[in-house]
């Protein structure tokens, strides 16, 4: 439990202590954790899936012009893993921009010609997709990592009750909402993009296509999901360490679709992107 004067002096101040990004350190770190889980269900049944990642971050240097982070994963201890794994670690350049390059390509590079080499993998085969327990792909391209990097980086730009917040599956970006008077939750609710839906599904009907020996294009397969009908919402809730950092952020994603043959599916998921300090 909290100290009581504790409490009052973050009460007093917060307007002024949540509002800002606390400031970077060198020689920091950070463990993340991501869980995800999502269920569908339709008049024929119901199917689920779920996952687990874990990253480690390190800030390395601080510039007057942006940060410098390395970001590696909790790996296996066998030599396959390592390989497999060639994305890891990277160190990456934030400019105060939001734009990031990634310092240590030629480290990244060497590695994944590692892996091809020793998985006899030809380098035409790379973002070609493959199946096993699930759909994999050829990944070959180290810019690729930076998509990653952007979703587990949890801190917005600007944490204050009523700045604006953005989801990419969203039409538009919503209002944060202070739920205590600390400020250590916030809430923002917005309305789904039927676009970003028809789009992802449309990609991976290209996918399964490929897997499956039966190749359709991208815009074959988008002109056939536009036919759809969603609708949906999009809650996120932050909640604020003491040192004014987002350690926690719950996505939850509800969708109701309308299928070409009329019948329905709703579906729910929900992510769970924890940054704690080592």
């Amino acid at each position: 439990m909290r100290h009581y004067w504790l409490l009052v002096l973050l009460a007093i101040f917060s307007d002024c202590v949540w509002a800002q990004e606390p400031p970077d350190r060198a020689g920091e770190s950070f463990h993340i954790t991501v869980f995800h889980e999502s269920k569908s269900e339709e008049e024929t049944g119901s199917s689920s899936s779920s996952g687990r990642h874990e990253y480690i971050e390190r800030i390395v240097a601080i510039r007057n012009e942006g940060v410098e982070r390395v970001f590696d994963i909790t790996r296996q201890p066998d030599e396959k893993s390592q390989l497999i794994d060639w994305q890891f670690p990277v160190r990456i350049f934030e400019a105060n921009d939001g734009k990031m390059e990634i310092v240590n390509r030629g480290d990244m590079e060497a590695r994944r010609d590692a892996w091809l080499e020793a998985a006899e993998i030809p380098f035409e085969a790379c973002g070609t997709w493959y199946f096993t327990w699930n759909a994999f792909q050829v990944e070959c391209d180290p810019e690729a990592i930076l998509e990653t990097v952007r979703r587990i980086n949890i801190q917005p730009e600007n944490l204050e009750d009523g700045a604006s917040f953005s989801h990419p599956a969203a039409i538009r970006p919503g209002s944060l909402q202070k739920l205590n008077d600390v400020g250590s939750e916030f809430r923002v609710r917005m309305v789904v993009d039927e676009e970003h839906f028809h789009r992802s599904a449309a990609q991976n009907d290209v996918i399964v296509g490929e897997i499956m020996g039966e190749p359709i294009t991208f815009d074959e397969a988008y002109e056939r999901r536009t036919v759809e009908q969603i609708t949906g919402t999009i809650e996120v809730i932050l909640t604020v360490s003491e040192s004014g950092r987002v350690a926690k952020q719950v996505t939850s994603i509800e969708t109701t679709k309308i299928k070409i043959d009329g019948k329905e599916e709703r579906s729910v998921s929900n992510e769970v992107i924890e940054r704690t300090e080592t």
